[in-house]
């Protein structure tokens, strides 16, 4: 490897191992990793120059130390300044252009010295593919470490190109070779028309200004992109325009220019997109791959390497079209330094319009404009006739891009049928959505970021969990407290902590679209009123834990693993004796954490952090779920006074009607329910986690967040339980029979557990003697009786599908006997009740609905279908209406509706209804294809092909009707 090379290697090695420290430190920020791209851009343009940028005064007989000098310490620089002060406090409140800049002079300093000290090192222009295959080398290398080495060993790999390209460097310089006169003498060949890169030039800086912004933007909304997939594709970008230049020796089509390569690189990538993106099924293929999880699949790695390599090259070709100034000329500095200004400006102005365009037509366009500019290569003749074939591939390939239309397919990785997207905040790290589950009876939100993974969700299904981390820690703290919440989260939590009335409640949220998001929900007929009532800081934890010199008597640390990027910091011993120095001396501190994520080995490395920062700490398990199960450690600055929450403040609590029925929906009828989550006390807790590494920046947490092996999880949460140990105090100061139910409920956990595993392995008869076995003996366990209760649920609504309704009515009131507060409960019975003619329980299922929920809807489009099918016309419509009135956007509602129309042989009004489907539904593809069927039926075959295309436009690749579709619309025959 020539030093070329490896001057690129130590150049994509100090680009990685930055982008390794951007994911480490400012995982929130919502410019991403863009401030660094920018920040990146001059520096390595200067690199391909062989001039460096800031350091040009340096004297290059006395600099050989500088390149290893930069990287050994400036990264250290940079933590020192990090670590010691609140500097980087700004960090994740805002993406305006005063957001940008410092974090843009920042990477200048501090990574594109680093990179201008290779340069510095060149002293001449040197071979461009070498330098690009060297840095996707280096890129990718350092990027694939840092999924198993810590920061400081990332410091110390990145600095080994340094070491070898001061050797080479060395080597070289004892024996330069001296050029041959032939290639002094070598005279460019002559052109029969002149270069015309003066105009060409904006154009493509223009359109590489937009692409940018686009490809930021695809990569942070493709479901298979992480950072370090971003970061392994740029280097993959790099190694395909390195050996595209290569390519270009062979193929000339510019002398002593970096355009000799580039637009062969680009016929490949350019034919690669077409036949790939109008290829059927490609798009489908991928899309099930990520809802099945297949995130490594074929086309996950084949589409951003395609799609997205067309920016980066007409970028690369506006740089590169500039005409060529000697090595040793600076000539180029100027132009370069006023690209470099012109894509800041422009991607600056498309932070404020950032859905000018969908992706779609910015493709081609662009493919407009390579046409253009590969037209007028292939014009400018005198050219090898192999240049001019590559020349003409790559008119007709962009041609191809530009004219041809997109095939119809679904392009979006959210699933319509099962959410709803409520409020949306693009950000150029990617866009942050709150969905809206569509279905009635778990009407929970999901935080999307990225479009990729659900950052935190409130489903009914977690409820339980989510609620009991604002209760207990509430219930030991003193009364009227002052709170801190570090971090939004699912919002859940913080609901709970209200209805103790606080007397103050601030929120530190590092992610800041999130506060915006949520302030946003106002507008949703499901809103969430507790958040107005906060008080909201948009900055890391750490900074302001560092900063602030407020003191609370209880602060949350609820779901850490709900935000984007790395948490470690806020979990580290420093962080916490941080948090510590903010709490009251009788205040109470709780880290919750999702068990299924960090496992016990996990909960043992944060349980060591906090044990090192606070002299009293406990355990607690919100419940025995599998799946859902929190851990909570908390923490006091002293042994507390009561180590269960107070019986009295409940008691008062529980006095509202409103509030006793919450505790009743989230499964906690007393005491006794909220006292068993006590699982170890401080010395137990202690023993348990000695020996385990603590977090730090330096060293990620010793599990992974996600396990694939979901058994493995399940076997080590219930070693928690079997670890256990009753408190003490637990029986101090309460009545004899609420002793002894706290101490059953308590011992009758690790069974709950076991049942609910026997349950998800699909041995629902196993579990269910089991639960009922313990009922036996505590018929008040509240949450045996949830668990039992969703297996009877489960199969009744099996019988309901089956139309086998006594047995399901058999089973719905047994589970009515243990849950009768659950909406699903009671529309499986109301169904159930109305097919057996059992019109008494099914009126009262229909009041207990509207009680529960008045906003729900599902339940009339229920009735309407049921009143349909006997024959009562009227009373059938009139609940659809009712139904579509409560919730325009659901499709479902209106194709029933049309659906009976229709078999009455109303047709048209039918199709009237699938109309307004259309233009109201959220999802309206079974619309469409119920107005094909109805259109097909009356023999309007050209509507019918209309709606069946307009079906093939919005339907997800998963759609059930999706094949029954595309058969149906080759068998449809032509309109005469």
């Amino acid at each position: 490897m020539n030093r070329y090379m490896i001057a690129g290697a130590a150049a994509g090695s100090a680009a990685g191992m930055w982008l390794a420290v951007h994911s480490y430190m400012f995982p929130a920020y919502p410019w991403g990793t863009l401030p660094l791209l920018l920040a990146l851009l001059p520096f390595a343009v200067f690199l391909l120059l062989g001039r460096p940028l800031l350091l040009r005064i340096a004297n290059t007989s006395r600099t050989r130390w500088i390149p290893p000098a930069a990287a050994l310490l400036l990264p250290v620089l940079f933590w020192l300044k990090y670590d010691a002060t609140s500097a980087f406090a700004f960090i994740g409140g805002s993406y305006d252009l005063f957001s940008l800049l410092p974090l843009l002079l920042l990477y200048a300093l501090f990574t594109g010295v680093t990179v201008d000290s290779v340069a510095l090192r060149l002293q001449r222009r040197p071979p461009a593919a070498q330098i690009f295959i060297g840095a996707a080398v280096g890129f990718v290398v350092q990027l694939l470490a840092t999924d198993f080495l810590p920061l400081p060993l990332l410091w110390l790999l990145q600095t080994l190109p340094f070491f070898f390209l001061e050797w080479k460097t060395a080597a070289d310089d004892a024996a330069e070779p001296v050029r041959s006169a032939a290639a002094k003498g070598k005279r460019a060949r002559t052109r029969r028309l002149p270069d015309i890169s003066v105009f060409t030039l904006p154009v493509l800086i223009a359109a590489g200004t937009f692409a940018i912004s686009v490809l930021l933007r695809t990569y942070a909304e493709m479901p298979f992109i992480s950072p370090n997939a971003v970061a392994l594709h740029l280097g993959f970008l790099f190694l395909a325009a390195g050996l595209g230049l290569l390519l270009g020796k062979r193929l000339p089509l510019r002398n002593d220019s970096a355009m000799d390569g580039l637009l062969p690189s680009a016929a490949a990538a350019v034919l690669l997109l077409a036949s790939w993106s109008f290829a059927d099924g490609g798009f489908a293929s991928m899309y099930m791959a990520y809802y099945e999880g297949l995130d490594s699949s074929l086309w996950s790695v084949l589409f951003p390497l395609f799609f997205l390599h067309i920016p980066v090259l007409l970028v690369a070709a506006a740089i590169a079209s500039m005409h060529p100034a000697p090595a040793d000329s600076d000539g180029k500095a100027l132009p370069v330094l006023i690209n470099a200004a012109a894509v800041l400006v422009g991607l600056v102005v498309y932070a404020f319009i950032p859905d000018v365009l969908r992706w779609q037509e910015t493709v081609r366009g662009m493919g407009v404009l390579l046409a253009l500019f590969a037209a007028w290569q292939l014009a400018r003749g005198f050219v090898p006739v192999s240049a001019t074939w590559v020349s003409a591939g790559v008119t007709a390939a962009a041609l191809a891009t530009a004219i041809l239309q997109p095939t119809l397919g679904f392009y979006s990785f959210l699933n319509p049928s099962q959410f709803r997207v409520t409020a949306e905040r693009p950000t150029f790290a990617g866009t942050l959505t709150l969905l809206q589950s569509r279905d009635y009876d778990d009407p929970f939100h999901a935080l999307l970021w990225r479009s990729t993974e659900s950052l935190t969700q409130s489903s009914r299904l977690v409820h339980s969990a989510l609620y009991r981390m604002g209760h207990i820690p509430m219930l030991l703290a003193p009364e009227k407290p002052r709170v801190l919440m570090l971090g939004l989260a699912s919002t859940i939590p913080l609901q709970g902590v209200l209805m103790h009335a606080p007397q103050r409640v601030d929120c530190v949220e590092p992610f800041g679209p999130t506060i915006a998001i949520a302030r946003e929900t106002k507008r949703d007929k499901r809103p969430r009123p507790w958040l107005k009532n906060i008080t909201f800081h948009a900055e890391r934890i750490e900074s302001y834990v560092r900063r602030s010199d407020q003191t609370f008597d209880v602060i949350i640390s609820a779901e850490p693993f709900a935000i984007p990027g790395s948490v470690n910091e806020a979990l580290t011993p420093a962080t916490m004796r941080r948090i510590a120095g903010r709490l009251s001396e009788d205040g109470v501190f709780a880290q919750w954490l999702p068990l299924s994520r960090v496992g016990v080995d996990g909960l043992r490395a944060i349980a060591s952090a906090v044990g090192e920062a606070f002299p009293h700490i406990a355990l607690w398990i919100s419940g025995p779920d599998p799946e859902n199960a929190m851990a909570g450690i908390l923490a006091f600055r002293k042994k507390p006074a009561s180590a269960v929450p107070s019986v009295q403040r409940l008691a008062t609590l529980l006095a509202s009607p409103e509030i006793m029925f919450h505790f009743r929906q989230i499964e906690v009828a007393g005491w006794s329910d909220l006292a068993a989550a006590w699982s170890m006390d401080d010395a137990t807790l202690r023993a348990f986690a000695s020996g385990a590494d603590t977090p730090s920046l330096f060293t990620p947490l010793p599990v992974r967040l996600a396990d694939s092996d979901p058994a493995k999880t399940w076997t080590e949460t219930r070693s928690l339980f079997t670890r256990r140990s009753a408190p003490a105090a637990m029986g101090a100061d309460v009545p004899d029979s609420l002793r002894v139910l706290t101490e059953k409920v308590f011992n009758e956990r690790t069974g709950i557990f076991d049942a609910r595993v026997l349950s998800l392995q699909g041995n629902d008869q196993e579990a269910a003697k089991l639960l009922s076995g313990i009922l036996r003996d505590s018929p008040r366990n509240t949450e045996a009786r949830a668990a039992l209760a969703s297996i009877f649920l489960r199969q009744a609504a099996g019988f309901v599908g089956e139309k086998q309704y006594p047995n399901a009515l058999q089973l719905l009131n047994s589970a009515m006997a243990l849950v009768p507060l659950n909406t699903y409960l009671l529309r499986l019975l109301m169904i159930s009740a109305f097919q057996t003619g059992d019109r008494e329980a099914a009126a009262l299922s229909i009041d207990g609905l509207k009680k529960l929920d008045p906003l729900h809807a599902g339940y009339r489009d229920n009735q309407a279908t049921i009143r349909a099918q006997e024959g009562a016309t009227n009373d059938a419509l009139l609940l659809y209406e009712n139904a579509i009135t409560l919730d325009p956007s659901n499709e479902e509602f209106y194709c029933n509706m049309a659906s009976f129309h229709f078999s009455q042989q109303r047709v048209w009004e039918a199709v009237r209804v699938l109309d307004q489907a259309k233009e109201k539904a959220y999802y309206p593809a079974k619309a469409l294809y119920l107005q094909g069927l109805f259109y097909s039926e009356q023999g309007r075959y050209d509507f019918a092909r209309e709606s069946y295309e307009g079906y093939l436009r919005v339907a997800t690749p998963m759609d059930p009707m999706l094949t029954d579709v595309e058969q149906r619309l080759e068998k449809l025959p032509e309109q005469r």
